[in-house]
């Protein structure tokens, strides 16, 4: 995201056509303009948050699968401060202010997987 010494690679990036991030080839320096984080054994995605708020990263949006929880960061005065956090059990949605979209947890239907459910705030289109 940043050259060729300093990089982390999120799972999820997008980067807006009006972004400061400035496209070099095989990649953006600068940050994009929302990332997504999904959790696993011996991660580091919580390691990142300063590098992506040095690089301008708007909102990083964390996904924990034990316990099962979407966490959303938002960029305040060049930190990733937390601006909700969503749990199956809470069914909240988490509206992003960069994207026209919010996100929630619904419990599966039989024993498995919650799902993420994106909602398009313009229309509602789920």
């Amino acid at each position: 995201m940043t050259g060729k010494n300093n990089y982390r690679c999120p799972d999820v990036a997008i980067v807006l056509p009006d972004s400061r991030a400035i496209p070099c080839g095989t990649f953006y320096f600068g940050g994009p303009d929302f990332v997504v984080e999904i959790v696993s054994d011996y991660d580091r995605s919580r390691e990142k948050f300063d590098f992506y708020a040095s690089v301008g990263v708007r909102e990083l949006l964390i996904v924990d699968r034990d316990p099962w929880r979407l966490e959303l960061y938002s960029l305040k005065e060049k930190k990733l401060v937390l601006a909700g956090r969503c749990e199956v059990v809470d069914g909240v949605f988490l509206g992003s202010e960069v994207l026209p979209l919010s996100f929630r947890l619904v419990a599966p239907a039989n024993p498995g997987r919650p799902q993420i459910e994106i909602v398009r705030t313009t229309d509602g289109q789920r």
